[in-house]
């Protein structure tokens, strides 16, 4: 029998770190995902990861659970460590400290304020031995949000839809309680309690009158985001009447005296330019939910919201559940596309389909470049 490589071993225990990472999504936002594992003499010794935004970082986690063990240890962690005072002080002053005398990381941290390259040069300096790259691209999926926000500028937005084979969202007269099974449905919320916003029309409050909370159980809510160019929406609506905050993006030429029943505590009103359509821009959307550290969007909306966020080129991944009925008539989430030849078609890259209880999940990304933001925060 072959003896185990060093490679080898060095991915098994990045592999114990990225899912110990996985612990903390949904609550660090907008921080990134990061998990470590403190290695002694062929065992694990200290395990960590980042519990929630402000929190003790992986790193000094796993460093506080090894104690004395930590010295002379090799430490696994799915994200370079930073070298910057923020809310903790720096990873890098940690991992000297203790003793730590080799480092394995999956991926880089491009964000500059974490300043991460001088870290790894302060390590290398001390005699500490630095191996990167192990399950980089698999850290980097995990961290696409992280990822997203730095290099954009802008929050990373998710769109889900749920249809019948021939696209259909509702039926005619808006209907669509409901087109998929309940592990679809639950489904969703675990994923509302992964994204630290959630976004839908005033059609579909109109329509639905949904709560967009998170049923998931130790998840917080996410935010909710609703566009209402005209201001038409009765307060009395259940997405206004949830603990937790709200922000409502409406137009300029939206009526003042409406605004008087949104102005509560948990309310916010903003307003946003219209594009020629009388649609909401999307990119002042963005802009102003990332100037509130708000790192992810799903898209939740109907037609309308689906459409105009695809035609505006911000959608990053679609999320999309496709239910074993034909409905032959209805309502589809692509009528208020304009139209494409099929060389202009929205292509997704890098897309996986999974059955979720009846249903098929197919996850994807649309094969466009984002536009980054102006706006610096």
């Amino acid at each position: 029998m072959n003896p185990i490589s060093q490679s080898e071993i060095d991915l098994q225990y990045m592999q114990e770190a990225l899912a110990l990472a996985e612990e903390g999504r949904g609550r660090v936002a907008p921080n990134p995902l990061v998990g470590s594992v403190l290695v002694k003499d062929g065992r694990i010794v200290g395990r960590g990861y980042h519990r929630r935004y402000g929190a003790r970082h992986a790193e000094v986690e796993a460093i506080a659970d090894a104690g004395r063990l930590a010295k002379g240890a090799t430490m696994y962690v799915t994200l370079q460590p930073c070298n910057h005072f923020g809310k903790t002080p720096p990873c890098v002053d940690a991992i000297l400290n203790a003793g730590i005398r080799r480092i394995v990381i999956a991926a880089e941290d491009p964000n500059p304020k974490s300043k991460c390259d001088d870290g790894l040069r302060r390590l290398k300096e001390a005699g500490v031995k630095v191996k990167t790259g192990v399950a980089r691209t698999q850290a980097m999926k995990q961290n696409e949000v992280h990822l997203h926000n730095v290099k954009y500028q802008r929050p990373f937005v998710a769109l889900k839809l749920a249809a019948t084979l021939d696209a259909k969202i509702a039926d005619f007269q808006g209907k669509s309680q409901w087109i998929t099974s309940e592990p679809s449905r639950d489904y969703v919320h675990r994923l509302r309690g992964e994204f630290a916003s959630i976004l839908v029309g005033s059609r579909t409050v109109q329509t639905d009158n949904p709560r967009l909370t998170c049923r998931v159980r130790g998840r917080k809510n996410p935010l909710r985001v609703v566009l209402d160019p005209d201001l038409s929406l009765p307060t009395k609506a259940l997405v206004f009447n949830q603990p937790g905050r709200v922000i409502v993006f409406t137009s300029r030429k939206a009526v003042a005296a409406r605004k008087k029943p949104f102005e509560r505590k948990h309310i916010d009103v903003i307003e946003v330019d219209e594009d020629h359509d009388g649609l909401l821009i999307w990119t002042q959307v963005l802009d102003h939910l990332y100037q509130q550290e708000i790192a992810s969007v799903l898209v939740e909306g109907g037609s309308r919201v689906a459409a105009s966020a695809l035609q505006a080129g911000i959608v990053n991944k679609v999320y999309l559940f496709l239910a074993p009925m034909i409905l032959g008539g209805g309502i589809t989430y692509s009528d208020e596309l304009v139209p494409r030849r099929l060389e202009q078609a929205i292509r997704l890259k890098d897309w996986i389909s999974t059955p979720i209880g009846d249903d098929l999940l197919i996850e994807g990304y649309p094969d466009t470049e984002p536009v980054k933001s102006e706006v610096t925060k």
